[in-house]
This record gives C-alpha cells, sequence and structure tokens, in this order.
C-alpha cells in the first residue's frame, strides 16, 4: 500500500475515543489491549509481544509501544506496591 494511501485510510478511521486508537496496524490492536496487558503485568516490549503480538509484525510500532509501557507500567506498579 502506498503511503499517500494509507495515510487517506488512515484519516477516514477515527476512533471512537483515544483507547480505541489502533497501535499495531499488523495485528489490529488497540492501545486498550496494550494498557490491559500492562496491568495484566506486562512491562517489557517483549512481554507485549508475547502478550498481544503488538509490535510483533514489522515492528513499525514498537516505539509507541515502548512509551506507553514507559507512561503507564511504572504508575501500575506505583498502584499495586
Amino acid at each position: 500500500m502506498l503511503a499517500a494511501s494509507r495515510g487517506i485510510i488512515l484519516k477516514e478511521m477515527k476512533p471512537k475515543s483515544p483507547k480505541d486508537r489502533i497501535i499495531c496496524f499488523c495485528y489490529n490492536i488497540s492501545e486498550q489491549t496494550i494498557l490491559e496487558a500492562i496491568r495484566s503485568g506486562s512491562d517489557s516490549l517483549m512481554a507485549i509481544r508475547r502478550d498481544t503480538y503488538a509490535s510483533s509484525g514489522c515492528a513499525g510500532c514498537s516505539e509507541e509501544v515502548k512509551k506507553l509501557i514507559r507512561k503507564y507500567a511504572e504508575e501500575h506498579k506505583t498502584k499495586v506496591g
């Protein structure tokens, strides 16, 4: 798919809420799915890949997944611990 075509498609796919936003297009994994994995204890990119398959295809979303891990994994540990 051409990058320009992908951009048009992405603009047409507006999520209902920020949590519905698709992070991994290879496996259609939403931000919500990744956040649920983090809440369940996935605290590394490899754990997210194992538990959700996000970032295990082309790995183009790996930086976004790592950003979510950094933002929410520490927050989750603080609430649990």
